[in-house]
């Protein structure tokens, strides 16, 4: 197998010392825009989906 086509490690644990710790087998990621990148319905629907069922 070559480098290129070996598999890796992506889970992503948030909170490893807490309690219940959430763990992703991806990680995900929500980044600042630019000012009006995004439009106010965009940037709360992305608020919302990042914390849905916690």
């Amino acid at each position: 197998m070559k480098d290129t086509e070996k598999k890796c490690e992506t889970k992503t644990v948030i909170g490893p010392r807490c309690e219940n710790p959430i763990e992703l087998d991806i990680p995900v990621y929500i980044t600042g825009m630019s000012f009006g990148a995004l439009s106010y319905e965009a940037k709360t629907a992305l608020a919302r989906g990042s914390d849905n069922g916690w």
